[in-house]
């Protein structure tokens, strides 16, 4: 089941960080440093909340363990002068992934970034990532490769 959270209700869940430290293992990019202090989420993606711009969604098993979550922003991009919604983050884990779960998130991330003005989405995935091949088989298509160097 697919469902809209607060912030506070989804950092409440039981397994919620346990999926965040699984998800920044598989996902963090090469050399970006990974924020693992659960005040530092919650402040920002609070701040990010109340100012309209991040929806928060989840996936639960039937016996109503957390499975999955995607945070989205909608917000207009300066540049292209149009409301896009941005998949922030976005993670199944592993003991759950080929139940649907992914997919159904990600329409519901659709969904929410429809219901507030969004002409389209954008989705990071890591290259050769567990999710850069689900969405080759979606209608989603590549657009840009990102490039990241620390500063010591």
């Amino acid at each position: 089941m697919i469902s809209n959270y607060t912030i506070k209700e989804l950092f409440s869940e039981c397994n919620f960080m346990p999926l965040v430290n699984e998800y920044a293992d598989e996902c963090a990019a090469d050399g970006v440093p990974v924020a693992r202090d659960v005040k530092y989420f919650v402040d920002t993606y609070l701040q990010l909340e109340s100012a309209g711009i991040l929806h928060a969604l989840a996936a639960k098993s039937d016996d109503g363990l957390l499975m999955g979550f995607v945070m989205v922003l909608v917000t207009t991009l300066p540049k292209h002068t149009h409301t896009t919604g941005t998949c922030e983050s976005f993670f199944v884990g592993k003991e759950f992934r080929n139940t649907g779960a992914g997919l159904r998130l990600l329409s519901g991330a659709e969904s929410v970034a429809k219901e507030h003005g969004a002409v389209g989405m954008l989705v990071n995935a890591p290259v050769d990532g567990k999710l850069a091949h689900v969405l080759e088989h979606t209608s989603y298509k590549p657009s840009t490769i990102s490039y990241y160097r620390g500063f010591t």
